[in-house]
């Protein structure tokens, strides 16, 4: 069974990080995007994936955060 609390950290931590660095590069980027902008995109990335994970994980019969549980296969 999946501890669902560490799969859960993983998934959004991530998610987040991932925002944070494409929000960065665009602020640095594009002079229309501030720096306040580009947090508010972070978090809404971040609360979407806490939603994402928190409905994931009561699909399927392992308890993650899987989008598409068991993978996807051909």
């Amino acid at each position: 069974m999946v501890n669902r609390w560490k799969d859960f950290l993983e998934r959004v931590l991530w998610t987040a990080v991932y925002a944070a660095a494409a929000a960065g590069i665009t602020a640095m980027s594009t002079p229309d995007l501030t720096w306040e902008t580009g947090l508010k995109l972070v978090g809404t990335a971040t609360l979407l994936a806490c939603l994402k994970v928190i409905v994931a994980q009561q699909v399927g019969e392992r308890g993650s955060g899987d989008a598409i549980p068991g993978g996807v296969r051909e």
